[in-house]
């Protein structure tokens, strides 16, 4: 699980894509408990897309909840829709020890009307490259620091794209970032997502819009925020027609 280091509290509901899947825990003594655990990207009415390790065997779906339209995830707010989940599906190919193909989708019990604080960010075209250099948001409720505290409110944080080959050069990641991986962050480190972030959106902003794009899915990185370590992403682009194939598949709309 990750969360941002380096950024700062976003203005409530600039982001109104960034959801928050949390997990349903029943204990012995009949007590309940909600607990967030990652994040995740609104992508339609009735799909989040997030990564496939916050959608493993020991988060089951009915277990799960989604929280859209928050900000302070303290508060009681009246802009939160709350969602639970019918299916979810990890990508086929996903490897846990190397966090390849580390996408998965999951389908809300019912479709949400998109208004101010709730509203879907856009896909990239299957197989449009990330520029290096180009300068992307990161957000989620995650730790400040490598195993800190989480944070109350949602952060925010703009981080540049590296090329692959400065990620896997030898003082980076040493050749193990795969084609569906994408890198951002600074050589200086400093600015990161960190523990509690894990599936929630790298986004982009469109040329000549103020529409963004999910160009990539919180995965992985060694620590948070060190220095030639940047965070690892899932490149969204490479899964377009994964992701499209599974939307037409399983929709109900």
């Amino acid at each position: 699980m990750t969360r941002i280091v380096g950024g700062q509290e976003a203005t409530p509901h600039s982001l109104p894509w960034q959801v928050t899947l949390l997990i349903r825990r029943t204990y012995f003594n009949g007590k309940v408990s909600e607990h967030a655990y990652c994040g995740g990207s609104l992508i339609s009415r009735e799909w989040i897309a997030t990564a496939a390790h916050c959608a493993k065997d020991k988060y089951p779906a009915e277990d799960m909840r989604i929280w859209l339209g928050s900000h302070d995830l303290t508060k009681q707010e009246s802009s939160r829709v709350k969602r639970s989940v019918i299916k979810k599906i990890q990508n086929p190919h996903y490897n846990a020890p190397t966090t390849d193909y580390d996408i998965a989708l999951l389908q809300l019990d019912k479709a949400v009307e998109f208004n101010e604080y709730v509203r879907p960010i856009c896909l990239p075209e299957a197989q449009k490259r990330a520029i290096e250099g180009s300068q992307s948001l990161i957000s989620g409720w995650g730790t400040l620091s490598f195993r800190g505290n989480t944070s109350p409110t949602l952060q925010v944080a703009v981080v540049p794209i590296v090329s692959r080959e400065t990620c896997n050069s030898l003082r980076s990641y040493h050749g193990q970032i795969t084609t569906r991986m994408l890198c951002a962050g600074y050589t200086e480190g400093g600015v990161d997502t960190c523990q509690g972030d894990s599936g929630g959106p790298l986004a982009t902003q469109v040329k000549n819009s103020d529409k963004f794009e999910l160009t990539g899915v919180v995965s992985w990185g060694a620590g948070c925020a060190r220095q030639y370590k940047y965070g690892v992403y899932t490149d969204v682009s490479y899964f377009r027609d994964w992701i499209d194939k599974m939307v037409n598949q399983y929709s109900r709309l």
